[in-house]
């Protein structure tokens, strides 16, 4: 069974623990974010290029 009360302990621990991040950190993981979005898109752009030839 789900128990809510354990549930927002959980979370409330998980609050207090964590920081933000410096600017530095998210820098780099908005860096990394983008470089795999675009990544992704060049490879959709292929297979579609590639499925479109046949």
């Amino acid at each position: 069974m789900f128990n809510v009360a354990e549930e927002w302990r959980k979370i409330d621990r998980i609050m207090r623990v964590a920081s933000r991040p410096r600017l530095r950190d998210f820098e780099r993981m908005a860096t990394v974010t983008a470089g795999g979005i675009v990544v992704m898109g060049v490879l959709g752009v292929l297979i579609s290029y590639v499925l479109s030839i046949r």
